[in-house]
C-alpha cells in the first residue's frame, strides 16, 4: 500500500494499491511541498514541489479572478431580487415589479397613451389584491414609484460590480459588502 498522486489533477490518494496507478498518469509515494495547499502544488517531471514566483503569481490571478467572479455572481443575484421585490404604491399596496408587472404596466401606460384604454384600472397587488389607478397623474405615479425602485437597484447593484472588479486582491474583493 502506498500513496499516489495524478500528474494533472493532483488528485492524492492514500493507502491504495500502487500498482493499480500507471506511473505515467500518477506519482507513486511523492515527497509532498510541506505547508503548501494541495491545489498549488507543482508537478515537475517526478517532483512535487511549490509554484515559483511566476507560478504562483498566476495562481494568485486565477483565485482573485475566482473571487471576482463569485462576488458579482452574488451581486446580480442580490440585484434581480431587489428589482423584483415589488414597490409600495400606497400604504400596505405593493405592486410587482417582476418582468411581466413590469410589462403589464407598460402596456397600461401605452394602452392610455393611445387612447385604446381608460382609467381607472386595476393593478396586481403581490398579496393577490389589487391597486386602482385612478387616473393619469396616478399612473405616472406609480409608473415612476417602480422606475425609480428598479434604477435604485440596478445602479446600486451596477457600483457594487464595478468596487470588485476594481479590486486588486482577494482581501478588497472579500471587503465589498452587499448590504442593500
Amino acid at each position: 500500500m502506498g500513496n499516489v498522486l495524478h500528474r494533472q489533477t493532483r488528485q492524492y490518494l492514500t493507502s491504495v494499491n500502487t500498482p493499480d496507478y500507471p506511473a505515467g498518469e500518477w506519482l507513486i509515494n511523492p515527497t509532498l511541498p510541506d505547508g503548501i495547499p494541495p491545489e498549488r502544488w507543482v508537478v515537475d517531471g517526478d517532483i512535487v514541489r511549490g509554484p515559483n514566483p511566476q507560478e504562483a503569481a498566476a495562481f494568485d490571478a486565477a483565485d482573485l479572478q475566482a473571487a471576482k467572479q463569485a462576488r458579482i455572481a452574488a451581486i446580480d443575484a442580490r440585484t434581480s431580487e431587489m428589482v423584483q421585490s415589488g414597490v409600495e404604491v400606497a400604504p400596505g399596496k405593493v405592486v410587482g415589479t417582476t418582468l411581466p408587472a413590469t410589462q403589464n404596466l407598460q402596456n397600461l401606460v401605452l394602452g392610455v397613451q393611445l387612447g385604446t384604454l381608460d382609467l381607472p384600472q386595476d393593478i396586481s397587488t403581490v398579496d393577490g389584491g389589487s391597486y386602482t389607478i385612478t387616473g393619469s397623474g396616478d399612473l405616472v405615479r406609480v409608473a415612476g414609484l417602480l422606475t425609480a425602485h428598479q434604477r435604485a437597484a440596478l445602479d446600486a447593484g451596477r457600483a457594487l460590480r464595478a468596487d470588485v472588479l476594481a479590486a486588486t486582491t482577494l482581501d478588497a474583493v472579500a471587503a465589498v459588502e452587499d448590504d442593500r
